[in-house]
């Protein structure tokens, strides 16, 4: 969503210096003539730099004035080594692939990237909050919101991954709401094209959201199950406040009850009376088969596809 602001002369954009990052300064677009991105204040610290609130300038044709919406620019260094959890050089490319080829308003769209010497400027539409610290700061939304939002995800994931990507750090942490209210799923710096076989290794994401299989399938977990696992903790957070386990592992005793489909009595015990389709949906996003030492975990239920949650009744009749 492009929003203007007032004008503003060029003698006002002054270039400032960190002794940990490079001189931010305006950054010339290296797609469109006569148009600046400008870093204005930190608001996301990352891994290998930081994401910062920022302007996209446009020249006036007296060089003076200049038109100003909003943007957000994550500014990092190249990683040491391509074994880094996140690479942020991966991160551009996919992200910009995903911006050409997923057809969905509800993923943040990569503007441009700029690369300077051993920094990478990735410029994207600016999102003014980030859901987890909604969730953090206010507690948990009511039914008829959590909906709304956890619509706007799933659509999101399903188109990201029609274009051949997943995410594989799925979370609250990487959801934002754009100006106007609306998801965008961001930070690809985990993100994978989906291989042939369709099956990732390694562990990557956070231990709230990580799909058992990523610990325990030792000849792969289907990429797009991996994903498809991380709604379920996503959409218990966005109804309760808080995630159901530390994490999905046979160790974590609400892991294992959920898991063998005893989330609602769970939720019960814990004194929330959410309705039986939120329960029915939130059950269903958390199937699993698996063994470890000769115990098995979980039922023999089919994973849900992306077209079945969003027909799902909680989704579909909401």
């Amino acid at each position: 969503m492009t929003t203007h602001e007032n004008m503003i002369g060029l003698d006002n954009l002054k270039e400032v210096h960190f002794s940990d990052s490079p001189p931010l300064r305006c950054l010339h677009s290296k797609m469109r003539k006569g148009v600046l991105f400008c870093p204005t204040k930190i608001i996301k610290k990352c891994i290998f730099g930081n994401v910062w609130m920022g302007r996209e300038i446009h020249l006036s044709p007296d060089k003076r004035k200049v038109l100003v919406r909003k943007i957000a620019i994550k500014i990092v260094t190249r990683p040491p080594n391509k074994e880094s959890s996140e690479n942020p050089v991966s991160e551009s490319v996919i992200h910009q692939y995903i911006s050409r080829n997923a057809d969905c308003k509800f993923i943040s769209k990569s503007i441009e990237v700029i690369e300077e010497g051993n920094f990478i400027y990735m410029v994207s539409e600016y999102c003014v909050a980030e859901v987890f610290d909604l969730v953090h700061r206010e507690g948990e939304f009511d039914e008829p919101t959590a909906r709304q939002l956890f619509r706007q995800i799933a659509m999101a994931v399903g188109a990201m991954h029609r274009s051949g990507v997943v995410h594989r750090d799925l979370s609250l942490e990487n959801i934002m709401l754009s100006e106007n209210g609306e998801v965008r799923l961001i930070d690809f710096g985990m993100a994978d094209f989906i291989p042939p076989s369709g099956n990732i290794n390694g562990i990557k994401g956070k231990a709230y959201y990580m799909s058992p299989a990523l610990y325990y399938e030792k000849s792969g977990c289907n990429a797009k199950n991996a994903d498809i696992w991380s709604l379920g903790p996503i959409l218990c957070i966005l109804l309760i406040g808080y995630p159901p386990w530390e994490e999905a592992k046979v160790t974590d005793k609400r892991f294992v009850r959920a898991v063998n489909g005893n989330l609602a009595q769970t939720l019960r015990e814990w004194g929330y009376n959410l309705s039986p389709t939120a329960l029915d949906l939130m059950q269903k996003l958390m199937r699993w088969y698996g063994e470890h030492e000769d115990i098995i975990y979980g039922t023999r239920d089919a994973p849900l596809t992306i077209p079945e949650i969003l027909a799902h009744p909680w989704l579909r009749d909401g």
